[in-house]
């Protein structure tokens, strides 16, 4: 009696799948992997689409429409489109909608990471709430500015 061609990995084609299985198990824990990561998001995901979030980031990026990126001290000129959490929301969940806590961006200055990834400059958060506005600087001050031309550059290495 004939046997059954080996079924190869429906992801890689290359390897022989697993019994009982259509992926070979490299493609077969990966897949897990990101079926667990999709699972996992499902609360990020609620909140994201619900209705406070969604007028919380609107508010944010009517109030700040510019970028807040500050390359070497200025400021993108872009339109801000997206709201990003300094602080992780599942690390912070306190936090998820503070504005001291978010900036608004373009999609160019936005992070691919969750949360800040360190180093990054940002001009101060602006919120108008009932006619009063508050502002949220996100940087410290710096102990020494940093040169912003060449000749302050100069000026500020010949003072080392």
């Amino acid at each position: 009696m004939p046997t059954a061609p080996a079924i190869t990995c429906q992801d890689c084609h290359r390897k022989p799948a697993a019994p009982h299985s259509t992926r070979c198990p490299d493609c077969g824990g990966a897949s897990k992997k990101l079926r667990d990561y999709y699972k996992n998001r499902q609360a990020s995901n609620e909140f994201e689409n619900g209705t406070a979030w969604r007028n919380c980031s609107k508010h944010l990026i009517r109030c700040n429409p510019i970028c807040q990126r500050l390359w070497h001290g200025v400021q993108c000129h872009r339109p801000s489109v997206l709201v990003h959490h300094l602080e992780d929301p599942a690390s912070a969940p306190a936090k998820r909608m503070d504005p001291a806590n978010l900036v608004a961006l373009c999609r160019q200055c936005h992070p691919n990471t969750t949360g800040d990834p360190g180093g990054i400059a940002y001009a101060p958060t602006i919120s108008n709430v009932m006619c009063v506005t508050y502002t949220y600087p996100h940087n410290p001050p710096m102990a020494e500015p940093a040169p912003g031309s060449i000749a302050d550059a100069m000026r500020w290495i010949a003072g080392k």
